[in-house]
């Protein structure tokens, strides 16, 4: 049996539409169903907001260098902790001695964790920076600027409160 190309293409996008649609009634199911266990384990708060809306620091918390205020800094670097002590004790019945050796865990290995944060931070920009100088050098004038205005100006905040800094010379 021979089976033309036509064929063959149409086959596959059916296929492809009839399993995407199949998976959006399944996921509505599902979610319809749990929803009230969703929302009781914690809901959206697992990915980047808490209930009320406020971000969530998570393991991506401003670099060192970002917060002027210390005070600010530590007491979010403290709620961050005792949060993460919290999730852990709960999910692992910690005894007291244990959450103490590993709250001085990540007492210890804060400075060399900020050091990662930091350089991974750098590095973005740098690569950000190195993106948008190659992209500018391929546009014409009147394309530079909408590019800049448009895209690079839109960013907003670089991450850790950094503002965009804008079109690179």
């Amino acid at each position: 049996m021979n089976i033309t190309k036509p064929i063959a293409a149409a086959v596959i996008v059916g296929t492809l539409i009839l399993g995407a649609g199949i998976g959006a009634i399944a996921d509505r199911f599902y979610i319809s169903k749990n929803i009230h266990a969703f929302i009781a384990k914690g809901g959206f708060e697992r990915f980047g907001r808490h209930a009320d809306g406020r971000l969530h620091p998570g393991p991506m918390m401003p670099p060192p260098g970002s917060m002027t205020n210390t005070t600010e800094r530590a007491a979010r670097e403290k709620e961050h902790r005792d949060r993460m002590m919290k999730d852990f004790t709960d999910a692992m019945s910690l005894s007291k001695s244990q959450q103490e050796s590993i709250d001085a865990l990540f007492k210890a290995n804060r400075s060399e964790m900020e050091a990662i944060r930091d350089t991974f931070f750098k590095n973005m920009e740098s690569t950000f920076s190195n993106t948008d100088n190659a992209i500018l050098s391929v546009l014409d004038e009147k394309q530079r600027g909408i590019f800049s205005n448009k895209f690079i100006g839109r960013r907003g905040p670089r991450p850790g409160g950094r503002p965009s800094s804008g079109p690179h010379k």
